[in-house]
């Protein structure tokens, strides 16, 4: 009887050992490690989109996606209770089983435990989410929100070919020296509209100051000199036709209304040192179309402008507003009024334009 009851006690005895072991376990797991689920250690994404990386790098290969809510696989060493490392990233695994990273702000784990209550329900504690690109509805009544309030400010220097009809002179012409005639303009440029025509479309206003001297050498040793310059203004329309990065081409149209023009004439008399000066004034209307090349940004915030466009002007009179009788200059029947014949020219011009 002794001996059917002593190897009873002993696996009784075993029984206990094993079952305290197996309790002592326990508790040094739940001392060292959160309450794991069924299924693993897992964490909530708290971010309306997180990203999971290839490796410990916001700009390393971004592999996957999840959205806000979505449970995911978080590695056991970041449920530690004891000697916790602190990390930007959290290990885990994409959708394929690989290893990737993810940011630990994006996510709240599940511990089962206390600790949960550490975890703010907003892990931006009520600030924007900067993952959350989604405009709220209903719209803005300004929608869309882009408004250039200020005009671009546009300054061009352009260069012309010299086409210009010389004043009939009762002496023949010798000689003639024609100066590069120049231009200045400035005004402002502006995109009406982001939206219309995909911005394409940019208007403005623009005036514009041209000058151009001809001096001819007449028979009789007489000096004359040609005196031209006019003043209009007038709208810009331009239409980007191509665009790459920080290069475009544009065509465009300028009607453009010379509200002043003066011509002054003066001859000189190379033997006696008589002079006499006669002008002319007028108005007219011409037609710009050209297209330019744009570089963007060529220093901040400038852009720079190279074109080519033809002028068309339209025949038009010009009135003398000073008479001088002295036929030596100007014979016997001096002309009071200077018609211009229908005249085309080419140009030349660079431009800054401010953005």
């Amino acid at each position: 009887m002794e001996a059917t009851k002593s190897p009873i006690l002993f696996l009784l005895l075993l029984l206990l050992v094993l079952t305290h072991n197996a309790l002592l376990a326990g508790e040094i797991e739940s001392d060292t490690v959160a309450s794991k689920t069924p299924s693993g250690y897992h964490g909530m994404v708290m971010v309306f989109e997180t990203t999971l990386f290839q490796a410990k790098n916001i700009h390393s290969k971004i592999v996957e996606r999840i959205r806000k809510g979505k449970i995911i696989y978080i590695h056991p060493r970041h449920f530690l209770l004891k000697n916790v490392q602190e990390d930007t990233f959290y290990a885990t695994v994409d959708s394929l089983g690989r290893d990737a990273y993810v940011l630990k702000d994006h996510i709240r784990l599940i511990t089962d435990d206390a600790r949960e209550l550490d975890f703010p329900i907003n892990v931006y504690d009520h600030q924007i989410d900067p993952t959350d690109y989604r405009i709220e509805e209903p719209l803005d009544p300004n929608y869309p929100f882009y408004q250039q309030t200020q005009y671009n400010l546009f300054l061009s220097f352009s260069l012309q070919n010299s086409s210009y009809e010389p004043y009939q002179y009762p002496h023949p012409i010798i000689r003639q020296d024609h100066s590069t005639p120049y231009e200045l303009g400035v005004g402002g440029l502006k995109t009406p509209n982001r939206y219309l025509m995909q911005g394409r479309l940019q208007l403005g206003g623009v005036l514009w100051l041209q000058k151009k001297s001809v001096e001819y050498s007449l028979a009789g040793n007489i000096s004359a000199k040609e005196k031209f310059w006019q003043l209009g203004f007038g709208p810009w329309l331009s239409f980007k036709m191509w665009e790459k990065k920080r290069h475009q081409w544009n065509l465009f149209i300028a009607p453009i209304f010379y509200i002043h023009n003066s011509l002054t004439i003066n001859q000189y008399a190379i033997n006696n040192g008589h002079s006499s000066e006669k002008s002319f004034k007028g108005q007219h209307f011409t037609l710009r179309l050209g297209n330019h090349y744009l570089y963007q940004k060529i220093i901040p915030n400038i852009d720079l402008l190279l074109g080519l466009y033809s002028d068309i002007t339209p025949p038009y009179l010009l009135k003398a507003k000073s008479h001088s009788s002295d036929q030596a200059f100007w014979g016997t029947t001096p002309r009071h009024t200077l018609y211009r014949k229908f005249d085309t020219s080419i140009g030349i011009f660079a431009a800054l334009k401010s953005l």
